[in-house]
């Protein structure tokens, strides 16, 4: 009986324990997330392992860094998603609690379990940033560009890792949307740049230590960290997805008409119309033909970003009641009140901003008390929209050489269609071409045999469309958008059907729900078993020992 006492405790124990994971819990302990608001009508195996709080840039600047990272409770991942919002200026929380993470946020300020959480294939990290947005806090200063949101983001992590070890070696994967377009290649591109320069550095010191070779003589490699550049640590980056990405704005820009034609909200007939929306349309097709000498905006022309959007929204919008109705430019088959045209869209953002100005709430997320939320910082926005800075699409072709990017777009957006961001591949050169070639494969996307998107993918890049989806694909179809990770992973299937070539991804339900029984219910048939081989040998042991007692005698 003390055996079977013994394995019934060990079988406890297992299905108790919160984590499987290996952190250095003295300097990671203050940041535990317990408990929050609203969290009890989520039972507790989807109630995932939690850690909030915000970390210091620098040592020079005051100004820190809101994360809130999840880890699954059901499976151990070996990666990890770090989810990147918009804007510029906007918090990540949309991400959080409206898109991939583990919550909804109902309107009684009850949290939801949200069962197409990216939390089943990865662990997530959430993190608002530039410094100010969101729950992050700024001492007073603002990123004046790109290379100083990629300076910053970069001093967090490199924090962020020394208390979450863990996460050192893990495969990383960088997600966003919208204006996370400029955020993530440049990311991307100062993490492999980090890790080219260690790799110099490391193989330098090879040289000195085995051939005594002394550094200051070899004049080919620099061993100064690049100024944006300051970890001695590499990161295992494996992939980038960007969902209706903002990437070169201006070319995307010239795709707002010939979108607009193709879903039948332009009238192909009426002159007057289609006149008011060209005027802008040529004017900025002249600016792109201008020399770079000759033009003192890089980054995106008013005329392209603002003025053809504007006067589209403007000519279709109707009359109702004294007042006037707009396409929603994040999800056209919305009506917006004009001239906000979804500036008060998604829906679930009222009660998302109650529950983050809940004090009690942030107390749980260890956000130091004069902090409070807002979806967007028109701040931070101002500071970074500098319309000298190089647009991140210059960097897809360094990149696509060393990892791949999945760059997926809801079909009903407007502000940055899947038109736009196609037009943007076509005079991309990557893989010592140009643009598409014959070898481009192409598929449609399956999910418990609904056809709900296709896919165009070579050398490295993946367009896809994710149809009946809005700028946020996720808050539309949670479920369906975990296929564009999965995606990446490789957990898919090629097939030939009446559709022709097609992507089938798993039943993600069963297959977490598998993941799940690998970790609780998995554990209890494995004690089972060995209860009972235990039960069988102490039987044996105890009905041979009589026998020879009764011999003996």
């Amino acid at each position: 009986m003390l055996i079977l006492q013994i394995l019934f405790l060990l079988s406890i124990g297992a299905l108790g324990s919160p984590s499987f994971y290996t952190i250095n819990s003295q300097a990671a302990d203050k940041y535990r997330v317990d408990t929050l608001p609203g969290i009890d009508g989520i039972s507790n195996e989807n109630q995932p392992t939690m850690y909030a709080g915000q970390l210091d840039i620098s040592t020079e600047d005051s100004s820190k860094i809101f994360f809130w990272l999840f880890q699954s409770r059901a499976v151990k991942h070996d990666k990890l998603v770090i989810w990147l919002n918009g804007g510029p200026g906007c918090s990540s929380m949309d991400g959080a609690l409206m898109e991939v993470g583990p919550f909804r946020v109902l309107p009684d300020g009850q949290l939801e379990y949200n069962e197409g959480t990216w939390l089943h294939d990865a662990d997530l990290l959430f993190i608002d940033q530039p410094k100010g947005t969101g729950l992050s806090t700024t001492n007073g200063t603002y990123a004046a560009d790109l290379n100083q949101a990629t300076s910053d983001f970069w001093n967090f992590y490199s924090n962020f890792v020394e208390i979450f070890d863990y996460y050192s070696d893990k495969e990383i994967y960088l997600a966003g949307e919208s204006y996370a377009g400029q955020y993530i290649p440049y990311f991307a591109h100062g993490i492999l740049e980090n890790n080219a320069h260690l790799a110099k550095v490391m193989e330098m010191n090879y040289m000195v230590n085995d051939l005594k070779i002394q550094p200051s003589t070899n004049e080919d490699i620099d061993l100064k960290i690049p100024e944006i550049l300051i970890s001695n640590k590499s990161v295992n980056l494996q992939g980038l997805l960007i969902g209706n990405g903002y990437i070169y704005p201006d070319v995307q820009a010239l795709s707002y008409i010939p979108f607009a034609l193709s879903k039948g909200l332009l009238n192909s007939s009426d002159s007057t119309q289609l006149n008011t929306v060209y005027k802008p349309h040529l004017a900025c097709e002249s600016v792109l033909r201008k020399p770079s000498n000759e033009t003192v905006f890089t980054f995106s022309h008013p005329i392209c970003t603002d003025e053809i959007l504007d006067q589209l929204l403007n000519v279709t919008r109707q009359s109702s009641n004294d007042s006037y109705t707009c396409h929603n430019m994040y999800d056209y088959t919305l009506q917006s009140p004009y001239p906000s045209c979804g500036m008060e869209w998604p829906f679930d953002l009222p009660q998302v901003t109650s529950w983050l100005q809940n004090d009690t709430v942030l107390q749980h997320l260890n956000i130091e008390s004069e902090t409070s939320w807002s979806e967007c910082d028109g701040n931070v926005s101002s500071s970074l929209v500098n319309f000298n800075t190089t647009p991140s699409y210059f960097f897809l072709e360094s990149l696509l050489d060393k990892i791949p990017i999945v760059l997926f777009n809801g079909g009903n957006d407007i502000i940055c269609n899947h038109l736009g961001v196609e037009n943007i591949t076509d005079s991309l050169k990557w893989g010592n071409q140009t643009g598409w070639s014959s070898s481009t494969k192409y598929f449609s996307m399956m999910l418990n045999g609904e056809n709900f998107g296709q896919v165009k993918s070579e050398r490295n890049l993946t367009l896809m469309e994710i149809y009946n989806s809005s700028h946020m694909v996720p808050y539309d179809h949670s479920y369906s958008s975990r296929s564009v990770l999965n995606y990446l992973f490789g957990n898919y299937k090629n097939a030939t059907t009446g559709e022709g070539n097609v992507i089938q991804f798993p039943n993600l339900n069963s297959e977490y729900s598998l993941g799940k029984f690998s970790t609780g219910f998995l554990v209890v048939i494995c004690v089972c078993l060995v209860v009972s081989w235990a039960v069988i040998l102490f039987s044996k042991f105890t009905n041979k020992s009589d026998y020879l007692r009764i011999d003996d005698e």
